[in-house]
């Protein structure tokens, strides 16, 4: 399998496993608002994948931006689940 395919295989586990410990109303419009590095991607990414042995200077600048595309598509999508479930959560108690 292709490197970049391992990534896309495993990215949304690697983001939801750092943005569940995000508080809620993040502001998220960056790679670097989630993650503090490549290596600490990468990091958490051979959890999911033991073949994920990558290192940065490994990918194109092109495969990077796609990365850190999705990388914030996916945040912002886990983060609005997570509002639209506390806002369930308030209404019920209410």
């Amino acid at each position: 399998m292709e490197k970049i395919d391992i990534i896309k295989k495993n990215l949304k586990k690697v983001v939801e496993e750092k943005i569940q410990k995000m508080p809620i109303y993040s502001w998220i419009d960056s790679f670097y608002d989630i993650f503090i590095s490549w290596e600490e991607f990468f990091e958490i990414l051979k959890k999911y994948d033991d073949k994920a042995l990558f290192n940065i200077s490994e990918f194109s600048g092109e495969d990077l931006k796609n990365i850190e595309e999705e990388v914030v598509k996916i945040s912002i999508e886990g983060l609005k689940c997570r509002i639209r479930k506390e806002i369930e959560k308030e209404l019920q108690s209410v």
